[in-house]
């Protein structure tokens, strides 16, 4: 399966999405396609809800503000695992086009008209079934958490607060309705090396799901079959984003826990 059609959905200015892209071009693993997805402004305002309901309205406004810091922070990237970052998509090897809002009618002609055989997702937000059936394959996602235990947002933080250090780490899995609960494909826990901070640690989760994607697309243009293994749900739980009063908690827990290391 050499000729398998690769297509790259992300949100436009995801430094993850980013990663991706330049962990698949450093590996040979070609892309068909990347199709960048342009967030309305809508979007941007029902996610601040969102978090604003969970933690207050300070706490949102601190975790906007980081997070913009954060994403800018790679426009300044020159190297990422040893290799020169790219951060054009134009320059990555693959024909770009661009979209407006994940689920948008744009979105689902614009899949329907490549027709991938295996959709990649770079932090696009809920991707709906009509989005869903225009793999053929299927669609993967790389998730910084251990499934089934930690769906959802802010799994290694929640781990960390709970002392849960044996369930910190990557999942790779195919994406089915509903928030992390697609099949498991690889699931690799995190190894520490003591030097970690609890933000270092979330972004080195993120690289490690690029890398665990790149080595199940790899093995699909081998011909191996990656089916995957059903979750349990009940084994696990949904987690939502974290204020700063359980990040504190979190943060302590793991510094005790990285003295023992």
């Amino acid at each position: 399966m050499s000729d398998l059609k690769i297509i790259v959905l992300l949100n436009n200015g995801s430094l993850y999405g980013k990663k991706i892209l330049n962990h698949f071009r450093a590996r040979g693993l070609a892309m068909h396609a990347v199709v960048v997805i342009r967030q309305p402004l809508t979007y941007f305002l029902k996610l601040f809800h969102f978090i604003h309901r969970r933690v207050g309205i300070v706490d949102s406004l601190y975790f906007t503000v980081r997070r913009l810091a954060f994403e800018r922070s790679g426009e300044r990237m020159t190297h990422w695992h040893g290799q020169p970052f790219i951060a054009f998509y134009d320059q990555l090897g693959a024909p770009v086009y661009h979209s407006r809002q994940t689920n948008s009618p744009q979105t689902q002609q614009a899949l329907e008209t490549l027709a991938p055989d295996v959709l990649i997702l770079g932090q696009t937000g809920i991707v709906r079934a009509p989005l869903l059936a225009a793999p053929r394959l299927g669609t993967l996602n790389g998730h910084p958490g251990v499934l089934p235990f930690y769906r959802g947002i802010d799994c290694a933080k929640w781990a960390a607060h709970r002392g849960d250090f044996e369930n910190i780490g990557s999942t790779v899995h195919w994406v089915e309705n509903g928030v992390d609960t697609g099949r498991i494909i690889r699931a690799q826990r995190y190894a520490f090396t003591g030097a970690e901070s609890l933000d270092t640690l979330d972004e080195r989760l993120y690289d490690q799901c690029a890398v665990l994607l790149g080595d199940v697309v790899q093995a699909l243009r081998r011909g191996e079959p990656q089916a995957g293994v059903a979750q349990d749900r009940a084994q696990g739980a949904q987690y939502y984003k974290m204020s700063r009063k359980d990040e504190e908690i979190a943060r302590a827990q793991l510094a005790q826990f990285l003295q023992t290391q």
